[in-house]
């Protein structure tokens, strides 16, 4: 699995499901922090509760012509991946909530994180992002990390 977003990453600079990152530490802007991610829904929580069937099909074509792009064949289906996002979204934070140091200013050892991950190889994940542990990373949603830890194996039984 970690190997398939590898090569995923490779193709199109995204990672997929987990994936380290380095930015600016909320707590002091002068230095850097480690950022632990998870995968996120690319819209926000809104466009699924409020979408109509013209533009839930713009969203599956721009889906298709991107699966298309790196060759993903019939590995997944447009539809699948909406029916995927848009669960996902449920545990989105607001375009208000993201911009609240509070919520998303969530501190966590990497050992924390490993073991929230037990069947995930973490010292792989970190390795391929080519930064160094750090003492605390930070986890940007900590509701999304907690929801996709919670529902991994059904992640990964999709068609996805």
């Amino acid at each position: 699995m970690i190997a398939a977003q590898f090569v995923i990453a490779e193709r199109t600079g995204c990672y997929q499901l987990i994936y380290f990152g380095s930015g600016t530490d909320y707590n002091d802007s002068t230095k850097h922090i480690l950022y632990f991610a998870t995968v996120q829904p690319e819209i926000d929580k809104a466009f699924y509760a409020e979408a109509d069937e013209q533009l839930k099909q713009i969203y599956l074509d721009y889906t298709a012509k991107r699966l298309s792009l790196i060759n993903a064949g019939n590995t997944a289906a447009p539809e699948d991946i909406y029916d995927f996002d848009k669960k996902l979204s449920e545990k989105r934070l607001s375009p208000e909530e993201y911009y609240d140091v509070e919520k998303v200013n969530n501190l966590y050892f990497f050992e924390q994180i490993a073991k929230m991950f037990p069947d995930i190889d973490m010292e792989s994940v970190l390795a391929s992002s080519g930064l160094k542990k750090r003492t605390k990373s930070l986890s940007t949603s900590s509701s999304m990390t907690l929801h996709v830890r919670k529902n991994m194996h059904t992640f990964l039984r999709t068609k996805i």
